[in-house]
């Protein structure tokens, strides 16, 4: 059985990444954990020099590598079928399965841990870890007021002034 290569990310911003679910929806879907990492001109350069390195040393003679110019941006794709590891910044291991809330948006700083996979036109990363450095937050069209702050969900009540009702006003809390 022939060595494995692998091959670590420098730091860029995640597009489009499906890290903790597959990405099932829409016109690129197909049932898989992946992320495109976006990079600057520079690097890109240093990475398609190191691509071709990687490429030669395993014999491969095609020309596809997983980096590309998309839409004025440089990004490397990387894919698996089996969800990737994730760490955060301290590279500490974030229990997906404990936080199923917890996901990568697009924008956030990370970076890959990949196996690269050889094929006949070129080679491939298969997606094994990812670190996340800085978790982007979520939009929002609305600033911060600093007023009522949600809790998330509470255990029911069983008061009975719980129906928006006022205490002063009589017996429905209807002051008519």
């Amino acid at each position: 059985m022939a060595n494995k290569t692998y091959w670590t990310s420098p730091k860029g911003v995640a597009s489009y990444p499906h890290l903790t679910k597959p990405d099932t929806k829409g016109e690129y879907a197909d049932n898989k954990f992946k992320t495109s990492l976006v990079v600057d001109e520079a690097t890109a350069k240093k990475l398609e020099a190191e691509f071709d390195k990687i490429a030669k040393d395993l014999g491969v003679k095609g020309v596809k590598r997983p980096l590309r110019q998309y839409k004025g941006d440089w990004v490397v794709t990387a894919k698996s079928k089996y969800r990737p590891v994730l760490v955060d910044a301290s590279r500490n291991e974030i229990d997906v399965e404990a936080d199923p809330d917890f996901f990568v948006r697009g924008g956030s700083t990370i970076r890959l841990s990949t196996e690269v996979v050889p094929y006949r036109d070129g080679i491939a990363l298969r997606l094994k870890k990812v670190q996340v450095i800085e978790l982007a937050s979520r939009p929002s069209e609305f600033d911060d007021e600093g007023g009522f702050a949600y809790g998330g969900p509470k255990a029911s009540s069983t008061r009975d002034d719980d129906d928006f009702g006022d205490e002063e006003s009589g017996d429905n809390g209807l002051d008519i």
